[in-house]
């Protein structure tokens, strides 16, 4: 899906994105100043952070590496980062770069050990696969089962399914994001219409009702290309009844997939303004925002831009609803797009630990979320001080979503790009029309299956 939270915490990204590769001042490369080490609790072996955390200085005067890149986690987790190496001796030394470069980092580091990495911060539904299949990522299980201070089970059930394997825990959540059915209020009012659709048989007559290309509005602002669509297409997908991938087969050729297929192209056919068969999240974000779009199906971190009135003109005129039902229910994707875990080479696992169980604790989300990260912590959904930086009506719909959502949007497979590319020439046939889909669906299926087998040896 991607991320864009508040305003700010995207000016924050910005920044960090330029300026990468860096090490966050005052969190890395040298040893804790002489200030802090003075003020340091050198006769106690633990102290409680400002959010509440009790750490050790067991593992005073080591260095931990945490390779991470630029996100509305990570901006503000900087700046209180040094903190944490005052109160437990640990020097944190931060080196921040694009993703790509970090996965391709990483895949470096572990071909010579993984010794000089320690903290891992990656991509669930595009590394974990690879990440785990290769050992590169340590088993967290008997520290979690150690630390009943932790919380585990407060995470989102999405958010710890996709970051596990074999019953083996590999990667700790840190952000979430879910499929959000965005509104125009003023064009639904205008309309005759309240309330959501909750079916997918709604969703079309709303449409119906909303579309209006005489006048330059439409029903739809959805994803088109299909690479990028889908992400999207997953939730629908799944609402008929289908998935890319059931017990180890494709399935994108069964009659529920098909029937999937040719309501999301419909909707983006007939619904949608001309061209949408290119558009990708910017476009459809644009087409809402710019009030051309009744309705918007997409990432729920895009809020901030459909309520910025500096550049969306339907600032303040946005609803929120849950996803619409299809035969097999509502089924939205709740994704975790970014995870931390520690390096299986790590030298200094203990320390990374105490990190970890620091940066995710329950007061530092809260910290977080207040500044803009999307938490994929139930407890701190529930906080009313977290409610009240979000829009009225969103907070229930991503607290239902991050119970119940699919944590998987995509083909999830090693060659993930491969397959998600598959999959896409279906929707874009389907998109454009195309009489008979079945063959085109067959076709796609077996080279699917094909990547499928292979992953399996």
């Amino acid at each position: 899906m991607g991320f864009t939270m508040k305003k700010s915490s995207a000016k924050a990204i910005l920044s960090a994105t330029v300026l990468l590769p860096l090490a966050a001042a005052g969190c890395g490369q040298n040893a804790p100043s002489e200030a802090n080490r003075a003020s340091s609790p050198g006769a106690s072996q633990t102290a409680v952070s400002s959010s509440g955390v009790t750490l050790s200085r067991s593992n005073e005067g080591e260095t931990i590496t945490f390779l991470t890149s630029g996100t509305p986690w990570m901006t503000p987790l900087i700046e209180k980062i040094p903190e944490f190496e005052k109160l437990t001796g640990i020097t944190v030394d931060v080196q921040q770069m694009v993703d790509t470069q970090l996965s391709n980092k990483v895949s470096v580091s572990a071909s010579t050990g993984g010794h000089d990495l320690d903290l891992i911060y990656y991509r669930p539904l595009q590394e974990a696969l690879l990440f785990i299949k290769n050992n590169w990522l340590e088993d967290l299980s008997g520290y979690i089962q150690q630390d009943p201070d932790f919380h585990y089970e407060d995470f989102f059930q999405a958010g710890r399914d996709i970051t596990s394997k074999d019953g083996k825990v590999y990667g700790i959540p840190t952000m979430s994001e879910r499929t959000m059915f965005f509104y125009n209020t003023e064009m639904f009012k205008d309309a005759g219409l309240s309330g959501t659709p909750k079916t997918y048989e709604e969703l079309e007559e709303y449409a119906k009702k909303l579309h209006d290309p005489d006048n330059n509005r439409y029903a739809f602002a959805v994803r088109g290309e299909g690479n990028s669509a889908v992400t999207q297409f997953a939730a629908f997908l799944r609402g008929f009844g289908g998935d890319f991938i059931k017990d180890g087969k494709a399935a994108i050729n069964t009659p529920e997939a098909i029937k999937a297929f040719e309501f999301y192209g419909k909707l983006v056919r007939e619904y949608s303004a001309p061209g949408a068969i290119s558009n990708i999240w910017s476009d459809s974000l644009a087409l809402f925002t710019q009030g051309r779009a009744a309705m918007y199906i997409d990432g729920d971190v895009h809020y901030a831009e459909t309520e910025d009135p500096e550049s969306s003109v339907v600032a303040g005129k946005v609803g929120f609803g849950p996803f619409p039902a299809g035969p097999a229910g509502s089924t939205p994707s709740s994704i975790i797009p970014w995870a931390i875990g520690i390096s299986s080479g790590s030298k200094h696992k203990e320390a990374s630990w105490e990190f970890i169980r620091w940066a995710t604790s329950k007061g530092v989300d809260l910290e977080l979320e207040l500044q803009g990260n999307s938490s994929a912590r139930d407890s701190t959904w529930k906080n009313p001080k977290a409610e009240a930086v979000f829009p009225s009506g969103m907070v229930e719909v991503i607290k239902a979503s991050g119970a119940s959502g699919n944590p998987i949007d995509r083909p999830y497979l090693i060659s993930g790009g491969e397959a998600r590319s598959i999959v896409a020439q279906v929707l874009t046939a389907a998109i454009a029309g195309k009489k008979e889909l079945q063959p085109i669906a067959d076709d796609a299926n077996a080279r699917l299956q094909t990547l499928v087998d292979k992953e399996k040896q």
